[in-house]
């Protein structure tokens, strides 16, 4: 039960430092602060979250040994490896094509200036 105990503390208190990082600026709050800029409130609130609870449950995989899984079945950290590898690799294209159809729906030719010497 007291081992139950301290890595329930351990589990939390690294998710409170994991809260900290999240909320002090760095990369997870830029990109929390460009999607409730760019989009909504609500939605730079499910980044945060979606941030804090992939940071939560990294800590509980720690707490629980993930280290001697993967050394336990190499494979599956080799899988892991190439998911985060290609994760890091669509990211950029997902963002930059959904940045490029959003810019190319919303461009409207202006009228052309005309001066006093055109007339």
């Amino acid at each position: 039960m007291h081992s139950l105990t301290a890595n329930l503390f351990s589990l939390f208190t690294i998710g409170l430092v994991q809260l900290v990082a999240v909320i002090l600026p760095g990369p997870s709050f830029l990109i929390t602060a460009q999607t409730a800029a760019a989009r909504s409130r609500s939605d730079g609130v499910k980044v945060a979250l979606g941030l804090g609870s992939g940071s939560l449950l990294w800590a509980l995989g720690a707490l629980l040994g993930l280290n001697m899984l993967f050394h336990a079945l190499p494979t599956l950290f080799f899988v892991m490896k190439v998911a985060g590898a290609l994760f890091i690799l669509w990211s950029p294209f997902r963002s930059s094509a959904t940045r490029a159809s959003r810019s190319s729906s919303k461009i409207e030719m202006a009228p052309p200036i005309r001066s006093s010497r055109d007339c």
